[in-house]
């Protein structure tokens, strides 16, 4: 199942992607040495215009959903949440603002599962504001790439996104590949990618 949720839920955190829900903590699932290696590449080279309170980690692990998942975790490992478990409290680093499934597909296939996963999102989730249109993505600059999304945005701003990518040609030839994107976010972790360039 791509995605795995309470019957109804107005929270985004009731959402999961292979289990994984906004706010864990990405130690929960993978080492600390990777997730560093990741938050350097992150902040020196992929990001490195962008502010370093946030960092993109990559994990190439086909799951039985997904070719792959990224994440935006918090970099600051000087702000951390103090949870209780039991009597024993403990440090919580690496927070998760994004979870990010991509599943290489062709986009007809794509577009059919993308609808029949906004129509169960659509039937489950009881206050968020449904936003569907299709664009040409910047990064390709023959404008023939399309990007087919519907965006669940919650009251808090927190977001559910579910695409479709349809590259041009020139970006297949380039090694990237058409499918589908479902990515939880906060609104914290969309403020930090929207930074450009200056």
């Amino acid at each position: 199942m791509l995605f795995s949720m309470s019957v109804y839920s107005d929270d985004i955190s009731d959402f999961q992607i292979e289990e994984i829900s906004l706010g864990d903590s990405l130690l929960d699932y993978l080492e600390e040495n990777h997730i560093k290696s990741e938050i350097d590449y992150s902040t020196t080279k992929l990001y490195e215009y962008k502010t370093k309170d946030f960092a993109k980690i990559f994990w190439f692990k086909e799951t039985d959903n997904y070719d792959y998942l990224s994440f935006i975790v918090e970099n600051d490992e000087s702000k951390v949440l103090i949870k209780k478990k039991g009597d024993t409290f403990f440090d919580k680093k690496y927070i998760i603002h994004q979870v990010n499934g991509k599943k290489h597909m062709s986009i007809k296939k794509c577009l059919a599962m993308k609808k029949k996963i906004v129509k169960d999102f659509s039937l489950m989730i009881t206050n968020a504001t449904k936003t569907e249109s299709k664009f040409s993505p910047s990064f390709d600059p023959s404008g023939k790439s399309l990007i087919y999304f519907t965006y669940f945005t919650f009251d808090s701003k927190d977001e559910i996104a579910v695409e479709c990518y349809d590259y041009s040609q020139i970006l297949n030839d380039q090694g990237k590949r058409d499918g589908l994107f479902v990515n939880l976010i906060t609104e914290d972790a969309k403020d930090w990618l929207s930074q450009t360039k200056q």
